[in-house]
């Protein structure tokens, strides 16, 4: 379980407002730090170029343990960070409720925000954060003198990066 504070006087402020149990099918490479993109992704979801990482090399954390990671995207998206812990539980970590998390294009950004960090607890075991990348939807448009209008959907892609604590 990861534990976001905002300040170090709230520093066991839990900002996971939901918790949902159930599977979730993990996919991890080699070293098991950066997993791989969902099977089902698109071609088009793939664009957004959406790259996670771990502060460290070697994935492992002991229980009050700060966690940082780094996200880059190669187009302008929305993100949210969700973690499946050891027990199946899978609660929702960043943004915190009434924030967004935006990226910039080819811009890291480093997470948790200034102000705030994310602490690592029970329980111990192989845990696995879920990073979520979505485009904006374009506005719709008009096409010739009827009036017919489409509409883009907005893009998703997603990155798994396992990590245990000990």
């Amino acid at each position: 379980m990861i534990y976001a504070a905002m300040y170090p006087a709230l520093a066991s402020l839990l900002v996971s407002a939901m918790a949902i149990s159930g599977a979730v099918h993990a996919q991890d490479d080699a070293r098991g730090l950066t997993a791989s993109r969902s099977s089902a992704q698109s071609p088009e979801a793939a664009a957004i170029g959406l790259v996670a990482r771990l502060d460290r090399a070697d994935p492992t954390y002991a229980v009050g343990e700060e966690l940082r990671l780094t996200i880059t995207t190669a187009r302008a998206a929305s993100i949210e960070v969700w973690e499946l812990d050891a027990k199946g539980v899978l609660s929702k970590i960043l943004p915190a409720a009434g924030h967004t998390l935006d990226t910039k294009p080819n811009t890291p950004m480093t997470l948790p925000p200034h102000g705030m960090n994310l602490r690592v607890g029970p329980p111990k075991g192989v845990s696995e954060l879920h990073i979520i990348a979505r485009t904006p939807a374009a506005a719709s448009r008009s096409i010739g003198t009827a009036g017919a209008k489409f509409f883009a959907k907005s893009l998703r892609a997603e990155v798994r990066l396992k990590y245990t604590i000990m």
